[in-house]
């Protein structure tokens, strides 16, 4: 996937949260678009730098934008991607069940980095509280994310079959 692809996808990301946040009522369970799009984008691709790079780089326009504070996404976006890193190692990228588990994981640590972001800033939230809407939001980021990954990895599996041919 050439950079200008990735920005593209990534704007379009960006541009479509609003639209889907208001899918789902009361803010719970509503899914990041640019962590799915992350998440599934380094867990294919072998050429991952400027995938975590734009990543983090939309995740911290994304809070500009759309957050309280500026930073806490953007680092929790690098760790998740620096954690799927060391994941492809040990998981297969060709299944579907590996890409769910990866996508669910990887929406908790989402969710844990952030919160330790603002605990460490002075937040009194708890873990607990911070974690309430979990389950809806890995519900839809696998949901979402599945449908990239199976989109892209159809891509992604034609061309490994020319390649092997030519």
């Amino acid at each position: 996937m050439n950079r200008g692809a990735v920005i593209l996808t990534y704007l379009a990301a960006f541009i479509l949260k609003p639209a889907a946040d208001a899918v789902l009522p009361g803010h719970i369970g509503n899914g990041n678009l640019v962590l799915c799009l992350t998440i599934v984008l380094v867990f294919l691709y072998d050429e991952y730098v400027p995938i975590i790079t734009t990543g983090t780089l939309f995740a911290l326009l994304n809070d500009l934008v759309y957050g309280l504070y500026c930073g806490p996404e953007a680092v929790a976006t690098f760790a998740v991607c620096v954690a799927i890193i060391a994941a492809k190692y040990f998981f297969n990228n060709e299944n579907y069940v590996n890409a769910s588990v990866v996508l669910i994981v990887s929406t908790w640590l989402e969710y844990t980095v952030e919160w330790a972001v603002y605990y460490a800033a002075g937040s009194t939230y708890t873990y607990g509280y911070a974690l309430r809407g979990l389950p809806g939001s890995a519900a839809v980021n696998t949901a979402v994310g599945m449908i990239v990954y199976f989109v892209l990895y159809n891509r992604i599996r034609k061309k490994r079959y020319e390649r092997l041919y030519r």
